[in-house]
């Protein structure tokens, strides 16, 4: 785990995930509308957050994962996780990252998640030589295509039937970021 540094934003630190913060992650993992559109299903039990929490750790020391916790500055003795944002997968052949973002509806539209994902590629093309950042988001996830369109993300293509979860079959916007062009000259 020590591959995952703390990041911080103005309002956030994005720490690696601990089993300290299963609760809170079990608090909005929990709503079956936070997993409508993703691929983990709904938490049953606060073992299913824990189980989360150990499964991102294994993946953590592959160095093609990174996911953090997003910790709200000044709550709690800053432990309070309202969200993930992370890269879960990272191809290092074609230096392309997979970024994922979930908030929790007590804390979504208000900026955290355009905020934590703009760290998350700051890290991604400055630390990872990362040459593109994608988004796979359900065409029915407005909320989360606003935010792609947010970091500047362009809406490449459709994919036909692209995300089979727990609730269904969803089509996809493929949301693609290249590097900017002074990062590329400098690799």
């Amino acid at each position: 785990m020590d591959m995952i540094p703390t990041l911080e934003t103005r309002r956030l630190y994005l720490k690696p995930l601990e089993l300290k913060f299963a609760d809170d992650i079990f608090a909005y993992a929990s709503l079956d509308s936070m997993s409508k559109y993703t691929v983990w299903p709904t938490h049953q039990s606060i073992e299913d957050s824990q189980s989360f929490i150990t499964f991102c750790n294994v993946r953590y020391d592959s160095g093609r994962f990174y996911d953090w916790a997003l910790v709200l500055k000044g709550v709690q003795n800053e432990q309070k996780v309202i969200g993930t944002c992370g890269l879960p997968n990272i191809i290092p052949e074609s230096r392309e990252g997979e970024i994922g973002f979930v908030v929790s509806p007590e804390f979504s539209k208000q900026g955290y998640a355009v905020e934590a994902a703009l760290k998350v590629i700051d890290f991604a093309f400055d630390n990872l030589d990362l040459l593109r950042i994608i988004a796979k988001i359900a065409t029915q996830n407005i909320t989360s295509s606003k935010v792609a369109q947010k970091l500047g993300m362009k809406n490449n293509r459709i994919i036909k039937n692209g995300l089979h979860n727990h609730t269904g079959v969803y089509d996809l916007n493929l949301f693609v970021l290249e590097r900017p062009l002074e990062f590329k000259e400098n690799s």
